[in-house]
């Protein structure tokens, strides 16, 4: 149209409602509502506290408290969302709020501040928690006592092994002082007691079993062609022999079958 031809005001006015009627309607979308979660029994929350995570029981360690933060933050969150929600605290005093949540009451060791934990709690939305919740545990004691379960083990396991390794060292002493003679001789004889020229073998001799002894040198002379006899002098004469001042082991050895 010609803008310089003017316009009948019925006909303008009839424009207008033809463009108004070639108009969709506009309609105000709300946002999406946060669908929260119901807190079924098994379904489990995290938190991202200081970059450490912790995953929890929503039934029912969070819903026994739901005036606090955590309970709060955990029904804020979204159905949709999994990621840890994350929580502002201490990470290190964190476990001790979770312990309130589970039990109504917090043990700590020595070398954590009951003030310190009791200020994360506050800050949590746990007003409840008062200074005679918090409470030490015997930490040292059982410290104490581990530790002296353990050196116990040890010592016995200790002596195990010395009383095993000083048999193991009679008897090779014995069969090495066997090797040395079996060569040259049929029939010998090897002589061991506390007062022995080795003093690492007397010493050992006076302190272990002489039957466990025995059966192992047993074993080993029959594996080697030989037979061998023991007999204990005690002290005092035996007849040509001088007399003993110490009672002593005498192993006799015979190469081949006949005594």
């Amino acid at each position: 149209n010609d803008l310089s031809t003017p316009t009948p005001r019925g006909a303008l006015s009839a424009r207008y409602r033809a463009m108004a009627a070639d108009e969709k309607p506009v309609v105000a979308v709300p946002p999406p509502r946060k669908r929260q979660r119901t807190g079924a029994a098994g379904e489990t929350v995290k938190f991202n506290v200081g970059g450490r995570v912790f995953e929890v029981l929503r039934e029912p360690t969070l819903s026994l408290h739901p005036g606090s933060l955590l309970h709060t933050s955990a029904d804020e969150a979204t159905a949709e969302d999994d990621s840890p929600i994350f929580v502002e605290a201490d990470p290190d005093l964190f476990p001790y709020i979770l312990q309130y949540h589970r039990d109504r009451k917090i043990l700590i060791p020595f070398n954590v501040s009951p003030e310190a934990v009791l200020r994360e709690a506050q800050k949590m939305g746990l007003e409840a928690v008062t200074a005679e919740c918090i409470r030490r545990d015997d930490c040292i004691g059982v410290a104490c006592r581990s530790a002296r379960q353990i050196v116990e083990a040890e010592r016995a396991r200790m002596r195990g092994n010395l009383a095993a390794s000083r048999i193991q060292y009679c008897i090779d002493s014995v069969i090495d002082r066997a090797l040395q003679t079996v060569y040259s001789q049929e029939k010998f004889e090897i002589r061991v007691a506390a007062l022995d020229g080795d003093l690492a073998l007397g010493h050992a001799w006076a302190q272990v079993n002489k039957e466990d002894v025995l059966k192992h040198v047993r074993e080993w002379a029959t594996g080697h062609g030989l037979q061998v006899e023991h007999k204990r002098l005690a002290a005092g004469t035996h007849g040509t022999f001088k007399a003993l001042t110490e009672a002593q082991d005498v192993f006799k050895f015979v190469v081949g079958t006949a005594m």
